[in-house]
Protein backbone atom coordinates (compact mmCIF):
# COMPACT_ATOMS: atom_id res chain seq x y z
CA UNK A 1 0.00 0.00 0.00
CA UNK A 2 1.17 3.33 -0.73
CA UNK A 3 -0.85 6.46 1.40
CA UNK A 4 1.02 9.04 2.55
CA UNK A 5 1.06 12.61 -0.06
CA UNK A 6 4.21 13.28 0.72
CA UNK A 7 6.66 13.14 -2.16
CA UNK A 8 3.37 11.66 -4.22
CA UNK A 9 4.55 13.11 -7.49
CA UNK A 10 7.30 10.71 -7.48
CA UNK A 11 6.35 7.60 -9.34
CA UNK A 12 7.32 3.96 -7.47
CA UNK A 13 8.05 0.53 -9.01
CA UNK A 14 7.93 -2.26 -7.08
CA UNK A 15 9.71 -5.15 -7.70
CA UNK A 16 10.25 -9.05 -6.54
CA UNK A 17 14.00 -10.03 -6.51
CA UNK A 18 14.43 -14.17 -7.26
CA UNK A 19 17.99 -15.41 -7.32
CA UNK A 20 19.17 -11.75 -7.88
CA UNK A 21 16.79 -10.89 -10.80
CA UNK A 22 13.87 -8.63 -10.93
CA UNK A 23 10.39 -9.14 -11.58
CA UNK A 24 7.97 -6.45 -12.12
CA UNK A 25 5.37 -6.39 -9.48
CA UNK A 26 3.94 -3.04 -10.25
CA UNK A 27 4.15 0.79 -10.25
CA UNK A 28 2.60 2.10 -7.19
CA UNK A 29 0.66 5.37 -7.38
CA UNK A 30 -0.21 7.33 -4.02
CA UNK A 31 -3.40 6.19 -2.69
CA UNK A 32 -3.47 2.40 -4.13
CA UNK A 33 -2.23 -0.88 -3.62
CA UNK A 34 -1.05 -3.70 -5.04
CA UNK A 35 -1.96 -7.37 -4.66
CA UNK A 36 0.78 -9.55 -5.32
CA UNK A 37 0.82 -13.48 -4.99
CA UNK A 38 3.90 -15.17 -4.52
CA UNK A 39 5.18 -18.88 -2.84
CA UNK A 40 6.02 -19.88 0.23
CA UNK A 41 9.54 -18.65 1.65
CA UNK A 42 12.14 -15.93 1.92
CA UNK A 43 11.56 -13.30 -0.81
CA UNK A 44 13.21 -9.77 -1.36
CA UNK A 45 11.16 -6.84 -2.46
CA UNK A 46 12.50 -3.44 -3.64
CA UNK A 47 10.84 -0.56 -3.74
CA UNK A 48 12.27 2.31 -6.19
CA UNK A 49 11.21 6.10 -6.01
CA UNK A 50 14.02 8.17 -6.48
CA UNK A 51 16.29 5.71 -4.80
CA UNK A 52 15.76 1.90 -4.23
CA UNK A 53 14.95 0.59 -0.96
CA UNK A 54 14.01 -3.36 0.43
CA UNK A 55 12.30 -5.44 2.44
CA UNK A 56 13.03 -9.09 3.44
CA UNK A 57 9.49 -11.57 3.26
CA UNK A 58 9.68 -14.83 4.96
CA UNK A 59 6.40 -15.49 4.49
CA UNK A 60 3.84 -19.02 4.91
CA UNK A 61 1.01 -20.39 2.23
CA UNK A 62 -2.07 -19.74 2.95
CA UNK A 63 -1.85 -16.01 4.66
CA UNK A 64 -1.98 -12.49 3.43
CA UNK A 65 0.79 -9.87 4.29
CA UNK A 66 0.89 -6.53 4.46
CA UNK A 67 3.33 -3.71 3.58
CA UNK A 68 3.39 -0.05 3.15
CA UNK A 69 5.74 2.04 0.96
CA UNK A 70 6.80 4.85 2.70
CA UNK A 71 8.60 8.40 2.10
CA UNK A 72 12.27 7.36 3.34
CA UNK A 73 14.20 10.32 4.00
CA UNK A 74 17.33 9.09 4.62
CA UNK A 75 17.80 7.74 0.98
CA UNK A 76 15.28 10.17 -0.86
CA UNK A 77 13.83 6.76 -2.26
CA UNK A 78 10.47 4.64 -0.88
CA UNK A 79 10.71 1.62 2.19
CA UNK A 80 8.92 -1.29 1.78
CA UNK A 81 7.80 -1.85 5.62
CA UNK A 82 6.19 -4.62 7.11
CA UNK A 83 2.72 -4.05 8.59
CA UNK A 84 3.10 -6.34 11.59
CA UNK A 85 -0.15 -7.90 13.73
CA UNK A 86 0.70 -5.92 16.55
CA UNK A 87 4.08 -5.40 17.87
CA UNK A 88 5.76 -2.43 15.59
CA UNK A 89 4.77 1.03 14.83
CA UNK A 90 3.32 -0.08 11.50
CA UNK A 91 0.95 -3.25 12.66
CA UNK A 92 -2.93 -3.99 11.64
CA UNK A 93 -4.46 -3.18 15.36
CA UNK A 94 -3.77 1.04 14.65
CA UNK A 95 -6.25 3.47 13.05
CA UNK A 96 -3.47 4.34 10.45
CA UNK A 97 -3.45 1.09 9.29
CA UNK A 98 -7.63 1.20 8.93
CA UNK A 99 -7.20 4.43 7.08
CA UNK A 100 -4.22 2.65 4.49
CA UNK A 101 -6.07 -0.19 4.10
CA UNK A 102 -9.58 1.71 3.11
CA UNK A 103 -8.47 4.54 1.75
CA UNK A 104 -6.29 2.66 -0.80
CA UNK A 105 -7.37 1.52 -4.33
CA UNK A 106 -6.51 -1.79 -5.24
CA UNK A 107 -5.07 -1.68 -8.97
CA UNK A 108 -3.81 -4.44 -11.33
CA UNK A 109 -0.76 -4.42 -13.65
CA UNK A 110 -1.15 -2.41 -16.31
CA UNK A 111 -1.50 -4.66 -20.26
CA UNK A 112 1.96 -2.56 -21.46
CA UNK A 113 4.09 -3.42 -18.18
CA UNK A 114 5.94 -6.48 -19.56
CA UNK A 115 7.15 -4.39 -22.50
CA UNK A 116 7.91 -1.50 -20.09
CA UNK A 117 9.79 -3.29 -18.51
CA UNK A 118 11.54 -5.70 -21.11
CA UNK A 119 12.66 -2.43 -21.93
CA UNK A 120 13.80 -1.05 -18.22
CA UNK A 121 15.24 -4.00 -17.03
CA UNK A 122 18.27 -3.46 -17.32
CA UNK A 123 18.07 -0.25 -15.87
CA UNK A 124 16.49 -1.41 -12.89
CA UNK A 125 18.64 -4.45 -12.45
CA UNK A 126 21.84 -2.11 -12.11
CA UNK A 127 19.81 0.08 -9.49
CA UNK A 128 19.40 -2.84 -7.54
CA UNK A 129 22.85 -4.49 -7.45
CA UNK A 130 23.82 -0.78 -6.30
CA UNK A 131 21.24 -0.60 -3.42
CA UNK A 132 21.17 -4.12 -2.53
CA UNK A 133 24.91 -3.77 -1.50
CA UNK A 134 24.11 -1.05 0.86
CA UNK A 135 21.71 -2.70 2.15
CA UNK A 136 23.85 -5.74 3.17
CA UNK A 137 25.57 -2.91 5.50
CA UNK A 138 22.31 -2.38 7.75
CA UNK A 139 22.58 -3.45 11.13
CA UNK A 140 20.40 -6.77 11.67
CA UNK A 141 18.40 -4.80 13.61
CA UNK A 142 17.63 -2.79 10.83
CA UNK A 143 17.45 -5.85 8.49
CA UNK A 144 14.69 -7.09 11.27
CA UNK A 145 12.57 -4.26 10.85
CA UNK A 146 12.31 -4.51 7.41
CA UNK A 147 11.62 -8.26 7.48
CA UNK A 148 8.11 -10.03 7.36
CA UNK A 149 8.05 -12.78 9.65
CA UNK A 150 5.46 -15.66 9.22
CA UNK A 151 3.43 -14.16 12.32
CA UNK A 152 2.64 -10.85 10.44
CA UNK A 153 0.56 -12.66 8.16
CA UNK A 154 -3.14 -13.36 8.79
Amino acid sequence: MRKSFVASAVGVEIFEVVDDELSFVGALPTGNKIAHRTSPGTKVYMAYGAAADFMVANVVGGKTYYSIVRPNWGTGGFAPTPIRQTTSEYNMQTDDFKSWDSGTTLIEKKPTAAAWFAENKAKYQAIYEEYWRRFQNKTPDEVAQRTLMPEDGI
